[in-house]
């Protein structure tokens, strides 16, 4: 009898017909699609719901495109539905959940990940280092992230664990569409040893629900999903197109350079703030720029 992939490649090249894989990434990754079929393939990114897309899921879908160009009504019921957008993200699923159980949904989306795209399919020794390695991770939404001092807090409440091996989780969880993380703008051709990368989460709703209950972090879920939309926007360049900058003069931080060190095409500059009317707010976010 014929083994799975042997009649898919039968059945491809009889009937002409395209095959779509999709699924869990912990059977084959989006990468590895290639090397198995032997052939063409399209690659690309399939995220939780923009901003656009839950707008038009949940009925709110303006025909404009400007938001000074709607009435007082449809501005009102965008501004509710993106807050609403940055506290429980993008997964059609906790639509209509009420608060509490969308949180325990989310939560146990990144169970799932980490259990079976990572823990399962890395054969992952201490599991539970995994697990709580992932929450903190998605805890650190927007933020830099150092794998020593993670490695140091994880030893410190009893778990043995080492800065090369939150290294290769980190990776994993990157490789499973859990987190993200950007590195500082480079030219050099080598990987900086000493630069740190800042996290983010796959979907904003995902950081709040793993996050500590005391935490107020809705600027860092809008730098998120900023993050997000960016990505989403540069489909097919490279892998680092889409770093942070920090300025040698005065290190201060430019949130997103969208475009090419390599090639030295740098395009667009962004910053991302909740409240820019602040003097001093605007003043900080624009002296980098």
């Amino acid at each position: 009898m014929e083994d799975w992939s042997t009649w898919l490649r039968r059945v491809v090249a009889t009937h002409k017909v395209t095959i779509y894989v999709s699924g869990s990434s912990s059977k084959m990754l989006s990468r590895e699609i290639v090397t198995e079929f032997r052939g063409r393939a399209l690659e690309f990114e399939l995220l939780s719901f923009s901003f656009v897309e839950y707008a038009r899921a949940r009925g709110i879908a303006t025909r404009s495109s400007r938001v000074d160009a709607l009435s007082t009504e449809s501005r009102v019921r965008l501004q509710a539905a993106f807050a609403q957008y940055l506290e429980c993200g993008g997964f059609p699923a906790t639509f209509d959940l009420p608060r509490p159980h969308a949180i325990a949904l989310l939560q146990s989306y990144t169970q799932q990940v980490v259990a079976r795209d990572v823990i399962e399919r890395h054969n992952i020794a201490h599991p539970r280092v995994a697990s709580l390695f992932a929450q903190r991770l998605l805890g650190t939404n927007a933020r830099q992230l150092s794998l020593r001092k993670t490695a140091n807090g994880l030893r410190s409440a009893g778990l043995s664990t080492t800065k090369e091996t939150l290294g290769d989780l980190l990776a994993y969880f990157q490789e499973a569409y859990l987190a993200f993380g950007v590195e500082e703008l480079s030219y050099a051709l080598s990987e900086s040893t000493t630069s740190r990368s800042k996290i983010y989460a796959d979907d904003p709703g995902l950081a709040l629900a793993c996050a500590k209950a005391q935490t107020v972090d809705v600027g860092q879920r809008l730098e998120g999903a900023v993050y997000l939309e960016l990505r989403r926007r540069m489909t097919g360049t490279r892998r680092d197109a889409l770093p942070s900058l920090r300025t040698a003069a005065h290190g201060y931080e430019v949130d997103f350079v969208v475009g090419d060190a390599l090639s030295s095409e740098v395009f667009e500059l962004y910053q991302v703030t909740v409240d820019a009317d602040d003097e001093s707010t605007y003043r900080r976010e624009v002296r980098a720029l």
